[in-house]
Formats: structure tokens, C-alpha cells, sequence
């Protein structure tokens, strides 16, 4: 379920006043293009982008908050994904779901 009512700066504040768990993936993908298919995929909601990165929120059950910062290699077809959730075993789960998915 996408988190709505939000913005940048809000999620960055958030992302430093609480413990989360993190796990990243590299994806070859253009960052211009995975945002859109990572929202969709994962029901998110896209805070910001710059470019080739970009910032996503979602939350699983009402409960379990899941942020995505997503980060393009310059001159690559190279994405990071960086996973930071509520819970150590979805984030784990994310990321395997978007590897089978997506790369």
C-alpha cells in the first residue's frame, strides 16, 4: 500500500530518527525507467527523483515500512536499490522478489 501525504524531506528525517533494516540489490535497469516499474511492482509511491535516483514508499499490512533508495551509476545500465524496512525478513524478502523479477 503506497504511503501518501509524504514528502522528501520527511522521509529523510524519518529515515535517521528510527532503526531500520537494510539489504540492497544492484538491478540492470536506467533508473529513468525502474521507478515507475518498482511502484508498481511493490505498490509504492514515488517521493522524489533526480535524475537517475530517486526515493520510494510503501508499507506492507498497514504495519511494516518499507523506503527504497534508488540510485543509477552514471554512465551504466546499472541501478542500486537500497532496501531499508521495519523488518530484517522483508526487506530480505524484497529483495529476492525484485532479483527474480527484474534482473
Amino acid at each position: 500500500m503506497p504511503v501518501t501525504d509524504v514528502s522528501y524531506d520527511d522521509i529523510m528525517q524519518e529515515l535517521t530518527s528510527r532503526h531500520w533494516f537494510n539489504t540492497s540489490i544492484k538491478l540492470q535497469a536506467q533508473g529513468s525507467d525502474i521507478m515507475p516499474a518498482l511502484a508498481s511492482f511493490l505498490r509504492a509511491e514515488i517521493v522524489g527523483t533526480n535524475g537517475g535516483s530517486g526515493l520510494l514508499a510503501t508499507q506492507f499490512k498497514g504495519i511494516e515500512q518499507v523506503r527504497l533508495l534508488v540510485k543509477e551509476k552514471p554512465g551504466t545500465n546499472i541501478v542500486k536499490v537500497e532496501i531499508k524496512s521495519t523488518s530484517d525478513k522483508l526487506g530480505k524478502e524484497i529483495s529476492s522478489d525484485l532479483k527474480k523479477v527484474l534482473w
